[in-house]
């Protein structure tokens, strides 16, 4: 699964007629990320601290970012990047290719062919229900394709069995996501507070 997570990664929503591109985050965009992840607002049902040290806000970008720790870990990092956004209007949040709205965490386990995935999009685009539209594209990148293809270099998709959602139990959006997509498979919680979905490719 290292091999998985060291490749190259970037597709889009709506099989390329969708409004927004995921790729890999990239080293240089550490201070758009830091936007997103260490706002209060986006951290209401997930509680993160955030870190005043420079060199360690780097870090965390860092770690799922550079090649060799990606295999190691198991773990990468995509940038949600919104086509029709004005880049002008959130100048904070502006990458190559539009403007960076979210990211999405994939934890690849060797096991069960599984992947934890985690998805958080920034709290002032929840009006353009932005996250739907990624969770369904990270779903369909995960189960389907064959990991051994590539095209112009970039993976051409997972081919995973499972997919596992977790969430907080009072974050009323999650839930109701999940409901959209019809997904009520319910797994064992990391803590009280938590609930956990399960998905797998025969789903």
């Amino acid at each position: 699964m290292g091999d998985l997570a060291e490749a190259s990664h970037a597709f889009t929503t709506n099989d390329g007629k969708g409004r927004l591109l995921l790729r890999d985050i990239e080293f240089h965009e550490g201070d758009q990320y830091i936007s997103i992840r260490h706002d209060k607002a986006n951290n209401k049902f997930a509680p993160y601290k955030p870190m005043a040290d420079p060199e360690a806000k780097l870090k965390d970008l860092a770690m799922p970012v550079l090649t060799n720790h990606r295999a190691a870990s198991k773990m990468f990092r995509l940038a949600v990047i919104s086509k029709a956004e004005n880049p002008f209007k959130h100048k904070e949040l502006m990458v190559n290719g539009g403007t960076l709205v979210g990211v999405v965490d994939f934890a690849l386990n060797s096991w069960d062919q599984s992947a934890h995935i985690g998805v958080l999009i920034h709290h002032l685009f929840t009006p353009q229900h932005y996250a739907k539209e990624a969770l369904f594209a990270v779903l369909d990148y995960a189960f389907l394709g064959d990991p051994k293809l590539t095209w112009n270099g970039v993976l051409g998709k997972l081919g995973l069995e499972k997919v596992v959602l977790e969430g907080e139990k009072a974050d009323l959006g999650f839930k109701n996501l999940l409901q959209s997509l019809h997904i009520e498979h319910c797994g064992k919680p990391t803590n009280y507070s938590s609930m956990i979905h399960t998905i797998t490719k025969r789903d």
